[in-house]
């Protein structure tokens, strides 16, 4: 099966994330550069992630860049999995200010070959992002004459595997403390997001 990222890619355009919480501001800016590269006129508005640590995150249809998949699970010498965070992703982009080249951010969702974020299960919505108390809620109005949110929101299922990011140990430091102590893992849930503050009210 074809490697669902380029080997040759570099996450993050080289910059390397301690916590979850700079890695979505990375992937941010990673992403605003594409547009501008690509004469794209369009931002991202916000992108949240809520996801939880697991020593096996399926590599079915993904993998580390320099991992490989097994969607069969049959392949030799193949690992069925890697360490890394399973959860969910939300990016919100302003479509309103595309006036350049046209693009379908649902054909690139998260930009997964340039950030390292996964996408999965999912689409056009706000998939319970409502629900969470965050900075941006007044960009979630539904507009009934062009049936369409301010923002345009999309969200999948998502994967990230700490091999593309090995200075995000944290979590699984925090597991081996916990077995060393004797102590049952409970894995943590995180929620961290990125908000482009122009946007607030």
């Amino acid at each position: 099966m074809k490697k669902y990222i380029d080997p040759t890619t570099v996450l993050l355009e080289g910059k390397e994330p301690s916590n979850l919480q700079e890695l979505v501001n990375y992937a941010s800016e990673t992403i605003d550069n594409y547009f501008v590269k690509n004469k794209i006129n369009d931002e991202v508005v916000y992108l949240a992630l809520q996801v939880e640590y697991s020593d096996k995150v399926s590599n079915t249809h993904s993998s580390p860049i320099n991992g490989s998949t097994n969607f069969s699970g049959t392949k030799i010498n193949t690992p069925k999995s890697y360490p890394g965070y399973r959860g969910r992703c939300w990016i919100g982009f302003n479509l309103n200010k595309n006036t350049g080249k046209p693009y379908n951010p649902t054909f690139q969702m998260f930009y997964s070959s340039i950030t390292g974020i996964h996408s999965g299960t999912g689409g056009y919505g706000l998939y319970s992002l409502d629900n969470y108390n965050v900075p941006f809620k007044h960009l979630f109005k539904y507009d009934k004459v062009k049936r369409s949110y301010l923002i345009y929101p999309l969200s999948t299922d998502t994967k990230i595997f700490i091999d593309d990011f090995p200075s995000m140990t944290q979590e699984k430091e925090s597991k081996l403390e916990d077995l060393l102590q004797d102590k049952e893992y409970t894995p943590k849930k995180h929620f961290v997001y990125y908000f482009n503050t122009k946007y607030t009210i």
